[in-house]
């Protein structure tokens, strides 16, 4: 049977894990943990949409991270801090109790920080960890822009409509992509769509931007004060970001 030639893509990760280790340890967990203040929102709105856990219990998750990376002296982090941590996710084989087109992405939101603290109680291998947290991040848009798509495919109001047949290159070098012949096109998401193409380029950004040496105060005050997920889109209509 002949198949179709569609494009998969992942992130590059010799590329990343390249770039990252010539970074401190510091900035290499900063870069992971701007990563996570991306998701952060997706959870609240999630938290909000499933009556879920609160998410200012994530984000004390998040400050314990930004303590390490200005230097302060953070609370011990424990198994059972990681273990409490989890306990935040929500299950995703359970589509009774969380039918959501968010539940993935929550549970990235808590995967990322998950990640990052694991990384700093065993103090060593912060690349693998911050790589690891990368791909949750382009993961969890990926995953969303999928499933959104599958379950609104035959629904006349979808907006942006995804080209199923064509994948546009993108100049990015965090990107890696390869032809692949498939019958299921839904498994490909085209590197084109407005969603996944702003979250390859915030990530480049970021590290650039880490690279260049910015204020650390800055950063803070440019990611952790996001109100919009990386998940939201621009709607022209209302002018404003919103979630689908």
């Amino acid at each position: 049977m002949k198949c179709n030639m569609y494009y998969t893509y992942n992130i590059n990760i010799d590329y990343v894990t390249g770039r990252l280790a010539l970074l401190s340890s510091e900035l290499q967990i900063l870069y992971g943990l701007l990563c996570c203040e991306r998701m952060f929102p997706n959870f609240c709105q999630f938290s909000k949409e499933a009556s879920w856990k609160s998410p200012e219990a994530l984000r004390a998750y998040l400050d314990i991270i930004w303590k390490y990376i200005e230097g302060k002296k953070p609370e011990k982090i424990t198994s059972l801090t990681l273990d409490n941590l989890m306990e935040l996710a929500p299950d995703t084989e359970d589509n009774a109790k969380f039918q959501s087109v968010l539940t993935s992405a929550a549970l990235d939101a808590v995967s990322g920080p998950f990640e990052l603290l694991k990384a700093i109680a065993e103090t060593n291998d912060f690349v693998t960890s911050v790589a690891n947290t990368i791909e949750i991040s382009f993961d969890s848009v990926e995953m969303y822009v999928s499933s959104y798509y599958r379950t609104n495919e035959n629904n006349p109001s979808t907006p942006l409509k995804i080209n199923k047949s064509l994948t546009t290159y993108i100049d990015n070098p965090l990107v890696d992509i390869r032809s692949c012949p498939t019958d299921d096109p839904w498994s490909i998401i085209t590197i084109n769509h407005p969603i996944v193409h702003r979250e390859l380029t915030l990530l480049l950004t970021t590290l650039n931007e880490i690279e260049s040496g910015k204020n650390l105060s800055y950063m803070k005050l440019k990611y952790q004060n996001n109100k919009y997920g990386s998940l939201c889109y621009w709607n022209q209509n209302h002018g404003s970001f919103e979630y689908r």
